[in-house]
């Protein structure tokens, strides 16, 4: 792998304001990933939930009250969450939707790093999603009003807003939101 020294301006004529918004339907693509994702998740939640209540039956889960089993299976759809993002993002890494790809190029060739791959924004709003779904189960769900409880809602507010503006700043900026 060479680091590219040949990037120009003029490659970003391709898209000229690094906008993750290239073609006409990006929008709607995008709401319909986050949108998605947040029933994605809240499925998966509902999956969890009746695994654990009705087929498993592990012993210490059947001890809980509703909130820490709600807090369990929340959890069980973080990881779940974790999994498949880690999955998409090292997929789009590995095979990037660059000119000549190789394996990781987002990191060595600067056109690659700057120019628009839609594929880096689809894990960020899958990411806002997940966020989205958690901070309705943890705000009124668990309902959680103790100080952790309070930073946790934090953590999703900016956690959205963070990711949120990094991806549509536009540029490498996405890819670096999905890394």
């Amino acid at each position: 792998m060479v680091l590219s020294t040949n990037f120009t301006i003029a490659d970003l004529t391709r898209n000229v304001d690094g906008s993750i918004f290239q073609n006409e339907g990006d929008g709607i693509m995008y709401a319909k990933w986050f949108f998605g994702s947040v029933f994605f998740f809240s499925f998966v939640y509902a999956f969890w939930s009746n695994l654990f209540e009705r087929i498993i039956k592990p012993e210490r889960y059947m001890k809980f009250d509703d909130v820490q089993k709600a807090n369990w299976n929340a959890t069980w759809v973080a990881n779940t969450h974790h999994i498949i993002l880690c999955t998409i993002i090292l997929n789009t890494f590995i095979y990037p939707n660059c000119d000549n790809p190789y394996p990781f190029q987002f990191f060595y060739e600067d056109s690659c790093f700057y120019l628009i791959d839609y594929r880096y924004a689809i894990p960020c709003f899958i990411c806002c999603g997940y966020l989205t779904y958690d901070f309705y189960v943890q705000h009124y769900i668990i309902k959680d009003d103790s100080p952790l409880g309070r930073q946790m809602v934090w953590h999703h507010f900016l956690g959205i807003l963070g990711i949120g503006v990094g991806t549509f700043i536009g540029y490498a900026h996405t890819g670096i939101m999905a890394f």
